[in-house]
Protein backbone atom coordinates (compact mmCIF):
# COMPACT_ATOMS: atom_id res chain seq x y z
CA UNK A 1 0.00 0.00 0.00
CA UNK A 2 1.53 3.68 -0.83
CA UNK A 3 1.74 5.78 1.95
CA UNK A 4 2.67 8.68 0.18
CA UNK A 5 -0.56 8.06 -1.64
CA UNK A 6 -2.32 7.70 1.83
CA UNK A 7 -0.65 11.20 3.47
CA UNK A 8 -1.06 13.12 0.03
CA UNK A 9 -4.86 12.73 0.03
CA UNK A 10 -4.96 13.00 3.74
CA UNK A 11 -3.50 16.69 3.39
CA UNK A 12 -5.97 17.22 0.01
CA UNK A 13 -8.57 16.90 2.95
CA UNK A 14 -7.31 18.80 5.28
CA UNK A 15 -6.80 21.83 2.96
CA UNK A 16 -10.80 21.35 2.32
CA UNK A 17 -11.43 20.85 5.85
CA UNK A 18 -9.38 24.43 6.48
CA UNK A 19 -11.27 26.36 3.53
CA UNK A 20 -14.61 24.47 4.39
CA UNK A 21 -15.21 22.84 0.96
CA UNK A 22 -16.67 19.37 1.14
CA UNK A 23 -17.85 19.89 -2.72
CA UNK A 24 -14.16 19.84 -3.69
CA UNK A 25 -14.66 15.95 -2.07
CA UNK A 26 -14.91 13.79 -4.92
CA UNK A 27 -15.54 10.16 -5.29
CA UNK A 28 -13.18 8.66 -8.05
CA UNK A 29 -13.83 5.02 -8.85
CA UNK A 30 -12.64 4.80 -12.54
CA UNK A 31 -10.02 2.69 -12.12
CA UNK A 32 -11.69 -0.59 -12.24
CA UNK A 33 -15.27 0.81 -12.61
CA UNK A 34 -16.50 1.85 -16.31
CA UNK A 35 -19.79 3.41 -14.92
CA UNK A 36 -19.89 7.35 -13.77
CA UNK A 37 -22.02 9.37 -11.69
CA UNK A 38 -24.22 10.50 -14.70
CA UNK A 39 -26.89 9.51 -17.13
CA UNK A 40 -26.15 6.74 -19.81
CA UNK A 41 -26.58 9.97 -22.51
CA UNK A 42 -23.56 11.44 -20.64
CA UNK A 43 -20.82 8.30 -20.11
CA UNK A 44 -19.56 8.96 -23.28
CA UNK A 45 -18.27 5.42 -23.57
CA UNK A 46 -17.45 4.58 -26.85
CA UNK A 47 -18.02 0.97 -27.66
CA UNK A 48 -16.69 0.91 -31.59
CA UNK A 49 -13.18 2.14 -28.96
CA UNK A 50 -13.65 -0.73 -26.64
CA UNK A 51 -14.22 -3.39 -29.52
CA UNK A 52 -10.99 -2.13 -31.50
CA UNK A 53 -8.71 -2.31 -27.92
CA UNK A 54 -9.83 -5.71 -27.70
CA UNK A 55 -9.12 -6.77 -31.41
CA UNK A 56 -5.57 -5.22 -31.30
CA UNK A 57 -4.61 -7.47 -28.01
CA UNK A 58 -6.79 -10.85 -28.80
CA UNK A 59 -5.12 -10.97 -32.61
CA UNK A 60 -1.66 -9.02 -31.34
CA UNK A 61 -2.44 -6.59 -34.29
CA UNK A 62 -3.46 -3.07 -35.49
CA UNK A 63 -4.56 -1.34 -38.51
CA UNK A 64 -2.53 1.67 -40.19
CA UNK A 65 -6.14 2.66 -41.26
CA UNK A 66 -8.33 4.55 -38.84
CA UNK A 67 -11.38 5.21 -40.61
CA UNK A 68 -13.80 3.97 -43.90
CA UNK A 69 -12.47 6.74 -45.90
CA UNK A 70 -9.37 6.07 -45.60
CA UNK A 71 -10.28 1.87 -46.25
CA UNK A 72 -12.27 2.82 -48.86
CA UNK A 73 -9.51 4.95 -51.01
CA UNK A 74 -6.88 2.76 -49.79
CA UNK A 75 -8.51 -0.65 -51.00
CA UNK A 76 -10.16 0.93 -53.69
CA UNK A 77 -6.96 2.01 -55.06
CA UNK A 78 -5.43 -1.67 -54.84
CA UNK A 79 -8.24 -3.53 -56.84
CA UNK A 80 -8.07 -0.54 -59.29
CA UNK A 81 -4.53 -0.54 -60.07
CA UNK A 82 -4.75 -4.52 -60.38
CA UNK A 83 -5.30 -5.55 -63.98
CA UNK A 84 -6.91 -9.14 -62.43
CA UNK A 85 -9.49 -6.96 -59.66
CA UNK A 86 -9.73 -3.46 -61.43
CA UNK A 87 -13.51 -4.88 -63.21
CA UNK A 88 -14.45 -6.02 -60.08
CA UNK A 89 -13.69 -2.31 -57.96
CA UNK A 90 -17.87 -1.48 -57.93
CA UNK A 91 -19.13 -4.52 -56.39
CA UNK A 92 -16.30 -4.50 -54.05
CA UNK A 93 -17.19 -1.00 -52.88
CA UNK A 94 -20.55 -1.38 -52.67
CA UNK A 95 -20.60 -5.24 -50.77
CA UNK A 96 -17.60 -5.11 -48.70
CA UNK A 97 -15.84 -1.43 -48.20
CA UNK A 98 -17.87 -0.16 -45.74
CA UNK A 99 -18.02 -0.44 -41.91
CA UNK A 100 -20.86 -3.48 -41.68
CA UNK A 101 -19.93 -4.95 -44.85
CA UNK A 102 -16.80 -6.04 -44.00
CA UNK A 103 -17.43 -6.56 -40.27
CA UNK A 104 -19.38 -9.74 -41.43
CA UNK A 105 -16.45 -11.30 -42.79
CA UNK A 106 -13.57 -10.39 -40.79
CA UNK A 107 -12.77 -9.33 -36.80
CA UNK A 108 -10.21 -6.93 -38.34
CA UNK A 109 -12.53 -5.14 -39.30
CA UNK A 110 -13.21 -3.64 -35.66
CA UNK A 111 -9.65 -2.20 -36.11
CA UNK A 112 -10.94 0.37 -38.50
CA UNK A 113 -12.33 2.93 -35.56
CA UNK A 114 -11.01 6.50 -34.27
CA UNK A 115 -10.62 6.34 -30.78
CA UNK A 116 -12.57 8.43 -28.65
CA UNK A 117 -10.51 9.14 -25.64
CA UNK A 118 -12.83 9.86 -22.37
CA UNK A 119 -12.83 8.78 -19.12
CA UNK A 120 -15.66 5.73 -19.42
CA UNK A 121 -14.02 4.81 -22.48
CA UNK A 122 -10.61 4.40 -20.83
CA UNK A 123 -12.15 2.29 -17.86
CA UNK A 124 -13.83 0.19 -20.45
CA UNK A 125 -11.06 -0.48 -22.43
CA UNK A 126 -8.45 -1.22 -19.17
CA UNK A 127 -10.49 -3.37 -17.88
CA UNK A 128 -10.96 -5.71 -20.52
CA UNK A 129 -7.19 -5.32 -21.35
CA UNK A 130 -6.61 -6.54 -17.88
CA UNK A 131 -9.18 -9.39 -18.74
CA UNK A 132 -6.99 -10.65 -21.87
CA UNK A 133 -4.53 -11.92 -19.84
CA UNK A 134 -2.02 -13.10 -22.29
CA UNK A 135 -2.02 -11.39 -25.82
CA UNK A 136 -3.14 -13.40 -28.93
CA UNK A 137 -0.94 -14.53 -31.28
CA UNK A 138 -1.48 -12.60 -34.15
CA UNK A 139 -3.19 -15.41 -36.12
CA UNK A 140 -5.81 -13.83 -37.82
CA UNK A 141 -6.85 -17.26 -40.13
CA UNK A 142 -10.29 -16.00 -41.91
CA UNK A 143 -9.66 -16.21 -45.66
CA UNK A 144 -13.23 -15.59 -45.99
CA UNK A 145 -16.12 -18.00 -47.78
CA UNK A 146 -15.24 -16.90 -51.40
CA UNK A 147 -12.53 -15.44 -53.72
CA UNK A 148 -13.58 -11.80 -54.00
CA UNK A 149 -13.69 -12.12 -49.44
CA UNK A 150 -10.20 -13.73 -49.66
CA UNK A 151 -8.86 -11.01 -51.73
CA UNK A 152 -10.79 -8.18 -50.07
CA UNK A 153 -9.40 -9.50 -46.42
CA UNK A 154 -5.67 -9.77 -47.44
CA UNK A 155 -5.85 -6.22 -49.00
CA UNK A 156 -7.18 -5.09 -45.11
CA UNK A 157 -4.03 -7.27 -43.44
CA UNK A 158 -1.30 -5.99 -45.75
CA UNK A 159 -2.63 -2.77 -44.09
CA UNK A 160 -2.02 -4.24 -40.59
CA UNK A 161 1.23 -4.37 -38.13
CA UNK A 162 1.77 -6.04 -34.98
CA UNK A 163 0.85 -4.34 -31.75
CA UNK A 164 3.68 -5.33 -29.47
CA UNK A 165 1.42 -3.82 -26.49
CA UNK A 166 2.90 -5.26 -23.13
CA UNK A 167 -0.73 -5.93 -21.60
CA UNK A 168 0.61 -4.59 -18.13
CA UNK A 169 -2.91 -3.83 -17.06
CA UNK A 170 -4.10 -5.40 -13.77
CA UNK A 171 -7.71 -6.83 -13.37
CA UNK A 172 -9.62 -7.11 -10.17
CA UNK A 173 -10.96 -10.64 -11.00
CA UNK A 174 -7.93 -12.93 -12.02
CA UNK A 175 -10.68 -15.81 -12.33
CA UNK A 176 -12.33 -14.21 -14.88
CA UNK A 177 -9.28 -12.83 -16.86
CA UNK A 178 -8.36 -16.53 -17.29
CA UNK A 179 -12.03 -17.35 -18.49
CA UNK A 180 -12.54 -14.60 -21.27
CA UNK A 181 -9.20 -15.19 -22.59
CA UNK A 182 -9.76 -18.93 -23.37
CA UNK A 183 -13.10 -17.99 -24.74
CA UNK A 184 -12.32 -15.36 -27.13
CA UNK A 185 -9.32 -17.79 -28.17
CA UNK A 186 -12.02 -20.17 -28.24
CA UNK A 187 -14.46 -17.35 -30.47
CA UNK A 188 -11.29 -17.38 -32.71
CA UNK A 189 -11.19 -21.12 -34.12
CA UNK A 190 -14.34 -19.70 -36.27
CA UNK A 191 -14.21 -16.64 -38.10
CA UNK A 192 -17.62 -16.74 -39.22
CA UNK A 193 -18.60 -17.56 -35.42
CA UNK A 194 -16.55 -14.49 -34.48
CA UNK A 195 -18.23 -11.69 -36.27
CA UNK A 196 -21.61 -13.26 -35.07
CA UNK A 197 -20.70 -13.17 -31.15
CA UNK A 198 -18.04 -11.22 -30.44
CA UNK A 199 -19.94 -8.12 -29.28
CA UNK A 200 -22.55 -10.72 -27.38
CA UNK A 201 -19.44 -12.25 -25.71
CA UNK A 202 -18.36 -8.54 -24.32
CA UNK A 203 -21.78 -7.92 -23.70
CA UNK A 204 -21.65 -11.31 -21.41
CA UNK A 205 -18.23 -10.48 -19.76
CA UNK A 206 -19.02 -7.08 -18.98
CA UNK A 207 -21.99 -8.11 -16.65
CA UNK A 208 -20.42 -10.77 -15.20
CA UNK A 209 -17.38 -8.37 -14.22
CA UNK A 210 -19.66 -5.68 -12.75
CA UNK A 211 -21.85 -8.52 -10.90
CA UNK A 212 -18.75 -10.12 -9.56
CA UNK A 213 -16.80 -7.02 -8.89
CA UNK A 214 -19.62 -6.02 -6.34
CA UNK A 215 -19.78 -9.27 -4.87
CA UNK A 216 -15.63 -9.32 -4.27
CA UNK A 217 -15.71 -5.83 -2.62
CA UNK A 218 -19.47 -5.66 -1.28
CA UNK A 219 -18.85 -8.98 0.89
CA UNK A 220 -16.82 -8.63 3.85
CA UNK A 221 -15.10 -11.78 4.49
CA UNK A 222 -14.20 -11.37 0.47
CA UNK A 223 -12.75 -8.31 0.04
CA UNK A 224 -8.69 -9.71 1.09
CA UNK A 225 -9.26 -13.26 -0.56
CA UNK A 226 -8.37 -13.64 -3.88
CA UNK A 227 -11.76 -13.28 -5.52
CA UNK A 228 -12.91 -16.36 -7.12
CA UNK A 229 -16.17 -17.19 -8.84
CA UNK A 230 -18.99 -16.88 -5.84
CA UNK A 231 -22.37 -17.93 -6.05
CA UNK A 232 -24.88 -16.07 -8.70
CA UNK A 233 -27.77 -17.56 -9.84
CA UNK A 234 -29.57 -17.34 -13.38
CA UNK A 235 -33.05 -18.91 -14.50
CA UNK A 236 -33.25 -20.12 -18.28
CA UNK A 237 -35.63 -18.04 -20.49
CA UNK A 238 -38.08 -20.97 -20.44
CA UNK A 239 -38.68 -21.74 -17.35
CA UNK A 240 -40.58 -21.09 -14.52
CA UNK A 241 -39.78 -18.74 -11.59
CA UNK A 242 -40.68 -19.26 -7.68
CA UNK A 243 -40.55 -17.21 -4.65
CA UNK A 244 -39.78 -20.89 -2.89
CA UNK A 245 -36.31 -21.43 -5.13
CA UNK A 246 -34.16 -19.83 -2.10
CA UNK A 247 -30.82 -19.93 -4.14
CA UNK A 248 -32.31 -17.69 -6.83
CA UNK A 249 -33.36 -15.09 -4.60
CA UNK A 250 -30.90 -15.65 -1.76
CA UNK A 251 -28.29 -14.95 -4.23
CA UNK A 252 -29.37 -13.96 -7.99
CA UNK A 253 -30.93 -10.93 -9.02
CA UNK A 254 -31.22 -9.20 -5.57
CA UNK A 255 -28.20 -10.30 -3.90
CA UNK A 256 -26.93 -7.57 -6.73
CA UNK A 257 -30.21 -4.81 -6.70
CA UNK A 258 -31.94 -4.96 -3.56
CA UNK A 259 -32.08 -1.78 -3.02
CA UNK A 260 -31.58 -2.56 0.75
CA UNK A 261 -28.90 -5.23 1.03
CA UNK A 262 -28.07 -5.41 -2.69
CA UNK A 263 -24.24 -5.24 -3.40
CA UNK A 264 -24.27 -2.74 -6.55
CA UNK A 265 -25.28 0.74 -4.02
CA UNK A 266 -21.92 -0.43 -2.67
CA UNK A 267 -19.66 -0.21 -5.48
CA UNK A 268 -19.38 3.14 -6.52
CA UNK A 269 -18.43 4.77 -2.90
CA UNK A 270 -15.64 1.71 -1.48
CA UNK A 271 -13.97 1.84 -4.97
CA UNK A 272 -13.93 6.12 -4.72
CA UNK A 273 -12.63 5.14 -0.49
CA UNK A 274 -9.71 2.33 -2.01
CA UNK A 275 -8.57 5.08 -4.10
CA UNK A 276 -7.97 7.11 -2.12
CA UNK A 277 -4.81 4.45 -0.13
CA UNK A 278 -4.16 2.56 -3.58
CA UNK A 279 -4.31 1.72 -7.04
CA UNK A 280 -4.28 -1.55 -6.75
CA UNK A 281 -6.70 -4.67 -5.91
CA UNK A 282 -7.66 -4.52 -2.37
CA UNK A 283 -6.74 -8.42 -2.14
CA UNK A 284 -3.34 -7.60 -4.13
CA UNK A 285 -1.79 -5.40 -0.77
CA UNK A 286 0.90 -6.55 0.86
CA UNK A 287 -0.48 -7.86 3.91
CA UNK A 288 1.07 -5.33 6.23
CA UNK A 289 -0.33 -5.03 9.76
CA UNK A 290 2.52 -2.01 10.37
CA UNK A 291 1.80 0.50 13.07
CA UNK A 292 2.43 3.22 10.08
CA UNK A 293 0.12 1.92 7.76
CA UNK A 294 -2.59 2.29 10.38
CA UNK A 295 -1.91 5.02 11.74
CA UNK A 296 -1.96 6.89 8.21
CA UNK A 297 -5.31 5.21 7.28
CA UNK A 298 -6.71 6.33 10.78
CA UNK A 299 -5.01 10.32 10.27
CA UNK A 300 -6.97 9.88 6.76
CA UNK A 301 -10.25 8.68 7.78
CA UNK A 302 -10.22 11.29 11.08
CA UNK A 303 -10.49 13.53 8.26
CA UNK A 304 -13.00 12.85 6.14
CA UNK A 305 -14.82 12.32 9.65
CA UNK A 306 -14.01 15.74 10.49
CA UNK A 307 -14.68 17.36 6.96
CA UNK A 308 -18.09 15.55 6.54
CA UNK A 309 -19.27 15.84 10.73
CA UNK A 310 -18.99 11.77 11.33
CA UNK A 311 -18.18 10.20 14.34
CA UNK A 312 -14.96 8.37 14.51
CA UNK A 313 -13.05 5.88 16.78
CA UNK A 314 -9.41 4.69 15.07
CA UNK A 315 -9.33 1.05 14.74
CA UNK A 316 -5.80 -1.01 15.88
CA UNK A 317 -5.18 -2.95 12.51
CA UNK A 318 -5.15 -1.96 9.32
CA UNK A 319 -7.94 -4.15 7.97
CA UNK A 320 -10.09 -2.72 10.53
CA UNK A 321 -8.99 0.90 9.70
CA UNK A 322 -9.72 0.13 5.61
CA UNK A 323 -13.16 -1.02 6.83
CA UNK A 324 -14.12 1.84 8.86
CA UNK A 325 -12.92 3.93 5.92
CA UNK A 326 -15.57 2.45 3.45
CA UNK A 327 -18.15 2.39 6.17
CA UNK A 328 -17.38 6.58 6.13
CA UNK A 329 -17.45 6.62 2.77
CA UNK A 330 -20.60 5.15 2.33
CA UNK A 331 -22.09 7.32 4.52
CA UNK A 332 -20.90 10.34 3.65
CA UNK A 333 -22.55 9.42 0.09
CA UNK A 334 -25.57 8.38 1.24
CA UNK A 335 -26.21 11.94 3.38
CA UNK A 336 -24.86 14.04 1.25
CA UNK A 337 -26.26 14.62 -2.88
CA UNK A 338 -23.78 12.07 -4.05
CA UNK A 339 -26.77 9.74 -2.85
CA UNK A 340 -27.96 11.15 -6.28
CA UNK A 341 -24.04 10.73 -8.29
CA UNK A 342 -24.26 6.84 -6.71
CA UNK A 343 -28.05 6.37 -7.92
CA UNK A 344 -26.93 7.14 -11.59
CA UNK A 345 -24.30 4.41 -11.43
CA UNK A 346 -26.43 1.45 -9.96
CA UNK A 347 -29.02 2.86 -12.90
CA UNK A 348 -26.89 2.55 -15.33
CA UNK A 349 -25.06 -1.09 -14.52
CA UNK A 350 -28.98 -2.29 -13.88
CA UNK A 351 -30.74 -0.60 -16.88
CA UNK A 352 -27.66 -0.85 -19.17
CA UNK A 353 -25.07 -3.46 -18.54
CA UNK A 354 -27.96 -5.91 -17.14
CA UNK A 355 -30.48 -4.90 -19.32
CA UNK A 356 -30.39 -8.37 -21.67
CA UNK A 357 -30.10 -10.80 -18.10
CA UNK A 358 -32.52 -9.63 -16.06
CA UNK A 359 -36.27 -10.90 -16.42
CA UNK A 360 -39.18 -9.82 -14.17
CA UNK A 361 -41.74 -12.70 -14.06
CA UNK A 362 -44.36 -10.41 -12.41
CA UNK A 363 -45.26 -12.10 -8.50
CA UNK A 364 -42.27 -14.12 -8.53
CA UNK A 365 -39.84 -11.05 -8.62
CA UNK A 366 -36.48 -10.20 -10.43
CA UNK A 367 -34.43 -12.80 -11.51
CA UNK A 368 -31.25 -13.37 -13.87
CA UNK A 369 -31.78 -14.63 -16.86
CA UNK A 370 -30.19 -17.21 -19.21
CA UNK A 371 -31.57 -16.30 -22.79
CA UNK A 372 -31.15 -19.24 -25.17
CA UNK A 373 -28.75 -17.26 -27.58
CA UNK A 374 -26.60 -16.36 -24.28
CA UNK A 375 -26.96 -20.32 -23.39
CA UNK A 376 -25.72 -22.25 -26.83
CA UNK A 377 -22.94 -19.18 -26.57
CA UNK A 378 -21.42 -20.18 -23.90
CA UNK A 379 -22.57 -24.22 -24.50
CA UNK A 380 -20.46 -23.71 -27.24
CA UNK A 381 -17.54 -21.98 -25.55
CA UNK A 382 -17.51 -24.82 -22.83
CA UNK A 383 -16.99 -27.50 -25.07
CA UNK A 384 -14.96 -26.66 -27.85
CA UNK A 385 -15.48 -27.01 -31.30
CA UNK A 386 -16.56 -30.25 -32.51
CA UNK A 387 -16.16 -31.85 -29.23
CA UNK A 388 -18.60 -32.70 -26.31
CA UNK A 389 -19.29 -32.80 -22.43
CA UNK A 390 -20.79 -34.78 -19.79
CA UNK A 391 -24.11 -32.39 -19.03
CA UNK A 392 -22.31 -31.69 -15.10
CA UNK A 393 -19.27 -30.83 -16.72
CA UNK A 394 -20.85 -27.96 -18.66
CA UNK A 395 -22.71 -27.05 -15.75
CA UNK A 396 -19.35 -26.48 -13.53
CA UNK A 397 -18.15 -24.67 -16.30
CA UNK A 398 -20.61 -22.32 -16.40
CA UNK A 399 -20.34 -21.93 -13.00
CA UNK A 400 -16.48 -21.04 -13.18
CA UNK A 401 -17.71 -17.81 -15.43
CA UNK A 402 -19.95 -17.36 -12.17
CA UNK A 403 -23.03 -18.44 -13.77
CA UNK A 404 -24.77 -20.79 -11.25
CA UNK A 405 -27.49 -23.09 -11.90
CA UNK A 406 -29.89 -24.43 -9.27
CA UNK A 407 -31.85 -27.96 -9.54
CA UNK A 408 -34.98 -27.19 -11.36
CA UNK A 409 -32.62 -24.64 -14.03
CA UNK A 410 -30.40 -28.09 -14.55
CA UNK A 411 -33.46 -29.76 -15.01
CA UNK A 412 -34.48 -27.22 -17.32
CA UNK A 413 -30.93 -27.06 -19.39
CA UNK A 414 -31.46 -30.71 -20.12
CA UNK A 415 -35.17 -30.26 -21.39
CA UNK A 416 -33.38 -27.01 -23.32
CA UNK A 417 -30.63 -29.29 -24.81
CA UNK A 418 -32.98 -32.36 -26.03
CA UNK A 419 -35.20 -29.36 -27.71
CA UNK A 420 -32.06 -28.54 -29.87
CA UNK A 421 -30.95 -31.65 -30.63
CA UNK A 422 -27.31 -31.51 -28.64
CA UNK A 423 -27.72 -33.94 -26.67
CA UNK A 424 -26.29 -37.71 -26.29
CA UNK A 425 -27.54 -39.98 -23.66
CA UNK A 426 -25.64 -43.48 -23.28
CA UNK A 427 -28.35 -44.98 -21.12
CA UNK A 428 -31.77 -45.43 -21.08
CA UNK A 429 -32.06 -44.01 -17.31
CA UNK A 430 -29.98 -41.07 -18.74
CA UNK A 431 -27.23 -41.41 -16.13
CA UNK A 432 -24.66 -40.44 -18.71
CA UNK A 433 -25.60 -37.79 -20.71
CA UNK A 434 -23.23 -35.83 -23.12
CA UNK A 435 -23.56 -32.40 -24.73
CA UNK A 436 -22.55 -31.48 -28.37
CA UNK A 437 -21.22 -28.79 -29.88
CA UNK A 438 -22.81 -26.69 -32.49
CA UNK A 439 -20.18 -25.26 -34.43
Amino acid sequence: MNITRIIDNTNSIKKMIEECKTAKFQNVADTYLPIGPTTIEKQGLDWPSVYKAIIEISFNTKSKLNNWPEVQSKLSEHFSTNRETRDLISIINEIYLNSTGLRDITPLAYLVCEKKSNARTNSMENIFIGLLSTPGRGDVKDEGNNLLEKLVIEALKSNCIANNNTNSKKTYLPFLSELFTKDIEELKSSTSWFVDEFENLIELYSFLYLTHLSISIGVPRLRYDLPKSQPLYFILENETASKDRYECNAHGYNYIFSKTTGHAKKIFPYLGYLNWITDQPLWDLLQDDSPSLTQNINHLNSNISILFNEPYQEALDYKSAVEKGLDIQYRVIMKTDRKTANEKVVNVFHDVFSRNFITNRRSAGSYFELKSSTLMLLTNLVIGKGNKLLIDDVVDAFKERGIWLDILSKNALLKFYESVGNCEKLSDSGDAVYVKSTI
